[in-house]
């Protein structure tokens, strides 16, 4: 995992009102991290890992996912959209602004081509969405250094809005990015090693039937 880099950046606007011209200024806190993973199996075996993923003891967070949409359109690429709903431990001064909440949710959206051997994962979180935004590209391809491994990136963009506390938030946020980036890589890479034990044993079944 590699942290990336923090930027800040004023926005300001302007209202009218017939006795007053206020100004206001937004700020907002912006830090980027990244992972980059090679798997040692087939783009094949690694995207199909990608739909077992969930639900998974592994990844308590995850509490649930729902797919609100698929189709495949002219080219043959795969288009889903999934609800993830999510359980958030958050410590009790950011409960205190969020109202205690402790399940929210996020929007998944993934396409998988095919020909092209690429699935690219876009999620942003819909609950919290105006304290801060979590924006996350995930991209599976075949490896450059061997066709036969899978090279995994995963990139977020972090942005808190709330002034004052921007820091401490895009803070725990990074923190639990690279915590459930570990954990993510280890289910995909236990499910890809499971997945290859019931090919070999298939295998074995075919060319020595009982």
């Amino acid at each position: 995992a590699e942290y990336m880099g923090t930027c800040a950046c004023f926005l300001s606007c302007s209202t009218f009102s017939p006795r007053l011209l206020s100004f206001c200024s937004i700020y907002i806190m912006v830090k980027f991290f990244q992972t980059d993973h090679i798997y040692r199996h087939s783009w094949d075996t690694v995207t199909s890992a990608f739909w077992m993923k969930y639900p998974n003891v592994s990844l308590p967070h995850v509490l649930r996912v729902d797919t609100l949409s698929r189709d495949v359109d002219d080219n043959g690429v795969l288009h889903t959209k999934r609800l993830m709903t999510l359980k958030y431990k958050i410590p009790e001064w950011v409960q205190k602004i969020t109202g205690g909440q402790m399940v929210g949710y996020a929007i998944e959206e993934s396409t998988v081509d095919p020909k092209t051997k690429t699935l690219v994962l876009k999620s942003v979180n819909y609950t919290f969405s105006n304290v801060m935004k979590v924006e996350e590209t995930c991209t599976y391809r075949p490896s450059s250094e061997n066709p036969g491994w899978t090279a995994y990136t995963q990139e977020a963009k972090i942005s808190a809005f709330t002034p004052g506390i921007g820091w401490k938030l895009e803070g725990l946020s990074v923190a639990d990015c690279a915590k459930n980036a570990t954990k993510g890589l280890d289910a995909i890479e236990r499910i890809c090693e499971n997945l290859g034990q019931r090919y070999s044993d298939l295998f074995n079944l075919k060319t020595n039937p009982i």
